[in-house]
């Protein structure tokens, strides 16, 4: 489990920052009313709850033993980071305070494989400046020589909710229609009582679910609990002639055709 938050990322340059997410973590609970627990799963939640104690405590011969040696962190940004990088700059992080908790903890063991994922949610305290954190981890173990080894983990934000705008919905039906992404994909924005929705078609077929699109202004729109945005682009006379799809540093034009 390796995890803060990105601005902290870019402040430091510790693999073991990655790491951190707790001061004192308590046992992580199963949800109330789930079917007991086996001794692997209580044994892999202990096991996350002494991880992140031990990167908080610069506990290094236990960060040391957990992982195996070709284990592989992968941050948010996609770097990856190997037990020997993370080892050679591991050490407490005493002028930081955590205030967070593990949420929705899940483990499923597959034989000698688990995989444990939670959610983390709270705040860092970084002097006078306090940092939000709501982030998912998914740690990969193997039992090896008897006990439950970290092979592999990677963390993704989870997008903060944002605030939508308050504009005319009678303008939504100058956005509907379809949008060509390529000859058999279509993004289908429908008007559905005030609501612009949309959802991708396939050879004419629904390709996933409906989402619907929240105005940030007149002419950008996202989801909820998704990160990026989609903008709808005019000519010259006003007519909407394609949309923007913008994300990860990237633009996709996908042009309006009927």
């Amino acid at each position: 489990m390796k995890s803060t938050v990105a601005l902290l990322a870019m402040l430091f340059t510790s693999p073991a920052l990655a790491l951190a997410e707790f001061g004192e973590a308590g046992p992580a609970q199963p949800p109330a009313g789930s079917r007991p627990e086996s001794g692997d799963e209580q044994a892999l939640r202990e096991m996350d709850r002494r991880l992140l104690e031990a990167v908080i405590k610069g506990d290094r011969s236990f960060f040391e033993s957990l992982l195996t040696d070709d284990a592989i962190i992968t941050d948010r940004n996609g770097r990856v980071t190997t037990k020997a990088e993370a080892l050679k700059t591991f050490q407490p992080l005493p002028d930081l305070k955590f205030a967070l908790a593990r949420e929705d903890v899940r483990v499923h063991i597959h034989g000698d494989a688990a995989v444990l994922s939670a959610r983390s949610v709270g705040t860092v305290q970084a002097g006078s400046q306090t940092i939000k954190v709501d982030e998912r981890t998914t740690d990969m173990y193997a039992r090896l020589g008897g006990r439950w080894r970290l092979l592999a983990g990677h963390t993704s934000d989870i997008p903060a909710e944002r605030t939508e705008a308050k504009i005319d919905p009678k303008i939504y039906d100058q956005y509907v229609g379809e949008y060509q992404l390529t000859p058999s994909v279509i993004l289908l924005i429908t008007n559905e009582g005030g609501r612009l929705m949309t959802q991708a078609m396939s050879q004419g077929k629904p390709s996933g679910s409906k989402s619907e699109l929240l105005p940030s202004s007149e002419t950008t729109f996202f989801t909820q609990g998704q990160a990026g945005e989609m903008a709808f682009v005019r000519d010259g006379g006003g007519r909407v002639t394609h949309l923007v799809i913008r994300g990860s540093g990237q633009e996709i034009q996908v042009i309006k055709v009927k």
